[in-house]
């Protein structure tokens, strides 16, 4: 856990930056800080002793997403949501690493959440309906497949199925707030669950490692007893 504390400080303050460029009107600090605090976790969970694929792929969401960020911070939203779509994406196949048990009774909140999400902004997408419609796939997939791995031999699943799912409520509330009804504090309360379900994300699979090394540990002790 001590090794994470410098991650987690420099997350915390990155954070910190960026709420203060956008409290100051500062353009440049906002610009500068938008994609470091998913772009330091990225860096956190490539130097945990993960699993190759499950690393690697997770390690590409998280930087789809710091790439996403940067390029929506310089109001480009068509190519972010893209950004966005292929993160979600290396979340799932991340996920896929862990188990494919298809677990369909996990699929179905899901899919009725990304049902419902379209049904509520269909008036409001017009071009966009498609791009949203891929992207709302996406995500319900990718919280379809961190929910499929949870299981109580697994306990650092569950924060990882607890981060997909605030990660989708901050992309809800963008498309409401851009497509269907805008509303006060919008981007305190998007940018606050967009970070929490970044960071339990990673949290998750830095967990993972630890506990795979305490388990080793455990067994050689027992070996050598």
């Amino acid at each position: 856990m001590s090794r994470s504390i410098p991650f987690l400080g420099a997350f915390a303050l990155s954070i910190a930056l960026f709420a203060l460029g956008a409290q100051l009107h500062v353009d440049a600090l906002r610009l500068a800080t938008k994609a470091l605090p998913v772009a330091i976790l990225a860096v956190w969970v490539a130097r945990a002793a993960l699993p190759g694929p499950f690393r690697s792929r997770l390690v590409f969401g998280l930087a789809l997403c710091a790439v996403g960020d940067l390029v929506l911070e310089l109001g480009y939203f068509v190519p972010g949501l893209v950004a966005f779509l292929v993160g979600h994406l290396g979340y799932a196949a991340a996920f896929l690493v862990v188990t494919r048990a298809p677990r369909p009774l996990r699929a179905l909140p899901f899919a009725l959440f990304g049902v419902s999400v379209l049904a509520l902004l269909r008036h409001g997408l017009g071009p966009m309906a498609l791009p949203v419609a891929l992207y709302t796939t996406a995500i319900c997939l990718m919280m379809w497949r961190a929910a499929a791995a949870v299981s109580r031999d697994r306990p650092w699943a569950t924060p990882i199925a607890v981060g997909a799912v605030v990660f989708a409520a901050s992309d809800t509330m963008i498309a409401v707030s851009r497509f269907s009804a805008p509303f006060s504090n919008a981007s305190v309360l998007i940018m606050t669950t967009y970070w929490l379900g970044q960071v339990l994300i990673a949290a998750g699979g830095v967990r993972m490692a630890e506990t795979e090394a305490e388990a080793e540990t455990e067994t050689e002790t027992a070996t050598r007893g």
